[in-house]
């Protein structure tokens, strides 16, 4: 979502014309190159039952979000929450994401039957997502007085079993594994500094050299044994000049790649490290 579009579409949400907003956010949404990309139905999933399938799991964290809450007015605390909720409803809902939680910040996925696609979707959502938030969202809240706000993205992808939660009483259908708990702990304080997006190696596997910088791996041990999460960061300022610049062509070399290396990842051994197919320029 271009950020002309998404100021209109935020301030209207916001500040204005609510119905209007989202008629626009339906019409972005129609148009966009990955309107493919979207999470089926698994609301028919019974108590206990599970669901295998691949997708993006992100998480955006706002930073410090308590201490804003404790120290400000709560019909201000409301506003400021509110506004994020809008802005990563806008561009994650426009790749083809799905909201499954709110909280300080929000927990989305991206399923589709191409995995690079919903990596490149979620990606990109993030990017324009967090330049967004910089660039009007705290503009908008700096004109009011309301709180400004920071905020990071961790993201990994790969199998997950959806599942529903709980029992008849009260459940929730959620996709659980490794990878949606990877993706939040990449979101959390200690592991990313404000305005960063640290990806797992599922999503890295993806991602061309020009666009990575590796992170620290999560290192842990779990019954006597180590393991090792290695992580990058991925350079979304970087990718969004380069989108900037020629969005065509670098739709077009993206695709053509993550196809290339939706081939190569698919060969590799699920508890191996995957392979880094993308290691020529991909807007060539």
């Amino acid at each position: 979502m271009s950020d002309t579009v998404f100021r209109e579409t935020f301030r209207k949400a916001m500040w204005d014309q609510p119905a209007e907003a989202l008629a626009l956010s339906k019409s972005i949404r129609a148009s966009e190159a990955y309107q493919e990309v979207g999470v089926p139905d698994h609301q028919d999933l019974a108590p206990g039952e599970t669901r295998a399938t691949k997708l993006v799991c992100a998480f955006i964290d706002i930073r410090g979000f308590t201490k804003v809450a404790l120290a400000s007015p709560m019909e201000m605390t409301v506003r400021t929450l509110n506004a994020v909720i809008l802005a990563t409803n806008a561009h994650f809902r426009s790749y083809g994401g799905q909201i499954l939680d709110y909280s300080d910040g929000a927990m989305a996925v991206f399923e589709a039957p191409d995995l690079a696609r919903a990596v490149w979707s979620s990606l990109e959502a993030s990017a324009f997502l967090l330049r967004g938030i910089q660039m009007v969202v705290n503009e908008d809240l700096g004109l009011r007085d309301d709180p400004t706000v920071r905020a990071a993205v961790g993201m990994e992808a790969g199998d997950v079993l959806w599942t529903r939660l709980g029992d008849d009483t009260c459940s929730q259908v959620k996709p659980v594994s490794g990878v949606t708990f990877l993706a939040g702990k990449n979101a959390s304080g200690g592991h990313t500094n404000s305005w960063e997006t640290l990806m797992g190696r599922g999503i890295a596997a993806y991602v061309p050299d020009k666009l990575k910088i590796p992170a620290k791996s999560y290192d842990f041990q779990y019954k006597n044994q180590q393991f090792r999460q290695p992580r990058w960061f991925f350079d979304w300022e970087t990718y969004l000049s380069a989108y900037t610049a020629d969005h065509q062509g670098l739709v077009r070399s993206l695709t053509l790649a993550a196809s290339a290396a939706a081939a190569q990842v698919s060969t590799v051994p699920r508890q191996s490290t995957p392979t880094r197919p993308l290691r020529d320029a991909p807007f060539a």
